[in-house]
């Protein structure tokens, strides 16, 4: 929904546009945003940041709100300022001039679902009713619109080219699946060797070429994010399907840092390597993975 709105905002801009996120310096923005370059023309940027990253930085930012432009524009993608001290000024200061854009959020797990359903179709996955989906993914994930996507995501991956209906999200979702794959890799990213072996060998066990292709898969999502701002972008370089949601694997690449999952991803690949020769208990490769990750992430 915030990139609907965005789309709506910039529709009119025809010069440069940037997205920034996390990691991005705000006064050193601020500053470019000042400074006229020589060359003419102005550039949008697009911030992707939180409460926190704008209320450190409220003294500034209050001082260019609603004054004339200089050397680009900037949009702030922020789930909330909060409704005290630095953050409420900012809120106020928005409004005051008339720079505010609330997103129309859905009031009501009916209404949320009847949005989330024509949209979940644009993202990959072999869908099956998708309005039937959407009502089981709100069961359980309720409001938020990043972790409903992300849910959708975690279906998809776990289903591969099986059909996706309201059974499968009650299956992985629900934690009737044999181990809900997005905590094994979430587990892992975290560098929590106890959760993720625990997970490992929840039911029946994982099968370890379902456990490495996921994990791969998220590793490689996290070191394009680091690539590019640009969504599009980081669809093309991952080799991902459709539209899915880059809000929080942005956030653990920023946190771990492109080294850091470089080398995770080199491991995987050896480990990989190791479950396709014979003489191997793929079970105890993956383990050991799971350790040396949690080593090189600590």
């Amino acid at each position: 929904m915030r990139e609907e709105t965005l789309a709506a905002l910039q529709s009119g801009w025809t010069g440069a546009v940037h997205r920034v996120g996390f990691e991005t310096n705000i006064p050193q923005l601020l500053v470019t945003l000042a400074t006229p370059s020589l060359f003419g023309g102005d550039d949008l940027y697009i911030l992707t940041t939180d409460e926190k990253a704008v209320t450190a930085h409220a003294e500034a930012l209050l001082a260019i709100i609603g004054t004339e432009v200089q050397a680009g524009i900037l949009i702030l993608l922020v789930p909330s300022f909060g409704n005290k001290g630095a953050g409420q000024k900012l809120s106020k200061a928005f409004k005051k001039a008339d720079a505010l854009h609330k997103v129309d959020m859905p009031k009501r797990p009916q209404d949320m679902a009847k949005w989330l359903g024509p949209r979940l179709k644009d993202m990959p996955g072999n869908l099956r009713s998708s309005g039937q989906v959407a009502d089981a993914l709100v069961q359980y994930r309720g409001m938020d619109i990043d972790a409903l996507l992300m849910a959708y995501e975690t279906v998809s991956l776990y289903a591969g080219d099986d059909p996706i209906d309201a059974k499968m999200v009650h299956l992985v979702i629900g934690g009737q699946a044999e181990s809900p794959i997005y905590e094994f890799t979430g587990a892992i990213l975290k560098g929590n060797s106890r959760k993720a072996l625990e997970l490992l060998y929840a039911g029946r066990g994982m099968a370890p070429e379902m456990a490495i292709g996921a994990l791969s898969n998220e590793i490689r999502k996290m070191l394009a994010c680091l690539e590019s701002e640009d969504d599009a972008t980081v669809y093309r370089l991952a080799g991902m399907r459709g539209k899915p949601n880059l809000y929080y694997p942005r956030q653990t690449a920023s946190g771990l840092g492109k080294r850091c999952l470089q080398r995770l991803l080199t491991g995987l690949l050896q480990t990989q390597r190791k479950t396709r020769l014979t003489g191997y208990d793929n079970m105890q490769v993956l383990e050991e993975f799971i350790h040396q990750a949690q080593r090189v992430i600590r």
